[in-house]
C-alpha cells in the first residue's frame, strides 16, 4: 500500500485528508512519527513536501525528516534536484553526520555540475551513533566514461577515520586526485568484505599490500584500469586474501598473466575477471591448472586467445564463462574445434557460436 504514495496527485493528497479528519472526529492518535518516517521513505522529497500539506502532524513530520538517520541512511545524490540536495546539504548536515561528510566533499564545487558529473551514494551503518560505525558504504564513481570525480585523500581519511569498524563496501572510480598515502587509510576500516578502486594510476602495490595486511574479512577485490600496478600484486594478493571469493583484476595488460600463480593461495577463490588483458596459452594453462576451483571466469575481450586456449578452458568446472569480444586469429582451429564439438562443453559450444 505504501507503493501507492509514489505518484502523488491532487485526488490522492484528497483522501489522505479525509482520511485524517475521520481520525481527528474519532479522537483516535496519529500515526507514530516512526511509522510516517517509514511512509516518506518511498517518496522523493518533494513528494514528502506534498504530504506535508495534510494537516500539522504531516508537517512536522516532514520538518523532522531532515534530522532523521532512519530516512536518509540510504543516500543517493541522484535522487535529488539542485534546490532539493541544496537544502538537503543546508538542513540535515547540521545534525546528520553522514550528510555532513556528502557536503564537504561537495564543499567548493556547484551543485549542478556536481549532480551532473558524479554519483554519490552512502548507506549507514545500524550502529551509526557510535564512535568508529558511521558508514556501511560509500560509492563514488562518474556518471560519464573518461571523466574523473574530486575526491582527496583528506576526504577520504575523514570518512574511514568515522567508519572504521563499520565500513564494509567501498567502491572508487575515477579519483583520479587521490595519492597513495589517500589509499592506505582504506586498511583502517578492518571490516571491509568488498573493494573496487577503478581508473587510477596513483595506486601502488605497496598501497595495496598495506591495505589488504589489515583487511582480512575481503570477500571481493577489484582493481581495475590502475595503470600502477605490477606482476608483484599476485604475490600480495595471494599472501593476505586468503578468503576472496571474487578478484576482478582485468583492464590492466600491462600485468603479466604467467605470474598469476600465487593466487592458487586462495583456497576460496571462486570467480576471477581477466577482461581486456593479454592472455596467452601459457598463461591461461597456469590458470587453469593452479585455480582449478574457480566457478566463474571473465575472458572478455582478451587478446592472444586461439583455439587451443578453448581447450584449455575445459579443464575447469565451470558455471560461468565470458568469452565476448574475442578475435581468433586461427581460423583453421576454429573449423577444427567445430568439427570435434561432441569434445566440447555445452557453454563452449555456445560461446564459440557467439564469437564467429
Amino acid at each position: 500500500m505504501l507503493q501507492q504514495f509514489r505518484h502523488l496527485d491532487q485526488e490522492i493528497l484528497f483522501e489522505i485528508k479525509k482520511v485524517v479528519f475521520e481520525l481527528q472526529l474519532s479522537k483516535r492518535p496519529f500515526l507514530p512519527k516512526n511509522l510516517m518516517y517509514q511512509i516518506y521513505k518511498f517518496l522523493q522529497l518533494r513528494e514528502c513536501a506534498t504530504c506535508s500539506q495534510v494537516c500539522k502532524f504531516w508537517m512536522i513530520c516532514y520538518n523532522d525528516i531532515y534530522f532523521s538517520y532512519s530516512f536518509f541512511r540510504e543516500f543517493e545524490t541522484s535522487r535529488f534536484n539542485e534546490k532539493e540536495l541544496a537544502t538537503v546539504l543546508k538542513r540535515s548536515s547540521k545534525q546528520l553526520k553522514h550528510i555532513k561528510k556528502v557536503r564537504d566533499i561537495i564543499k567548493g564545487q556547484k551543485i549542478s555540475s556536481f549532480l551532473e558529473k558524479t554519483e554519490l551514494r552512502t548507506m549507514l551503518s545500524d550502529n551509526s551513533q557510535q564512535q568508529g560505525s558511521l558508514l556501511e558504504l560509500f560509492k563514488l564513481e562518474p556518471k560519464k566514461q573518461y571523466t574523473s570525480v574530486f575526491l582527496t585523500d583528506k576526504d577520504l581519511n575523514s570518512i574511514c577515520k568515522e567508519s572504521y569498524k563499520s565500513l564494509q563496501y567501498i567502491q572508487l572510480i575515477s579519483c583520479q586526485f587521490m595519492t597513495g598515502k589517500g589509499f592506505e587509510v582504506i586498511g583502517k576500516c578492518s571490516q571491509l568484505s568488498l573493494i573496487n578502486i577503478q581508473s587510477n594510476c596513483n595506486l601502488k602495490d605497496q598501497n595495496v599490500q598495506v591495505i589488504l595486511e589489515q583487511v582480512q574479512e575481503l570477500k571481493t577485490l577489484m582493481l581495475l584500469k590502475c595503470d600502477g600496478l605490477t606482476n608483484q600484486i599476485f604475490e600480495i594478493i595471494g599472501n593476505y586474501c586468503k578468503r576472496l571469493e571474487r578478484l576482478d583484476i582485468g583492464c590492466n595488460p600491462q600485468l603479466d598473466l604467467i605470474k598469476c600463480s600465487p593466487l592458487k593461495r586462495i583456497e576460496s577463490l571462486q570467480s576471477l575477471s581477466i577482461k581486456e588483458n593479454v592472455v596467452t596459452n601459457e598463461a591461461l594453462e597456469i590458470i587453469t591448472t593452479n585455480l582449478y576451483k574457480l566457478h566463474s571466469l571473465n575472458l572478455e575481450g582478451c587478446q592472444e586467445m586461439n583455439g587451443y586456449s578453448l581447450l584449455q578452458i575445459q579443464k575447469l568446472n565451470l558455471q560461468r564463462i565470458n568469452l565476448k569480444k574475442i578475435q581468433f586469429k586461427e581460423e583453421g582451429v576454429i573449423l577444427l574445434i567445430i568439427q570435434q564439438r561432441s569434445t566440447i562443453s555445452f557453454f563452449l559450444q555456445r560461446a564459440l557460436s557467439c564469437c564467429l
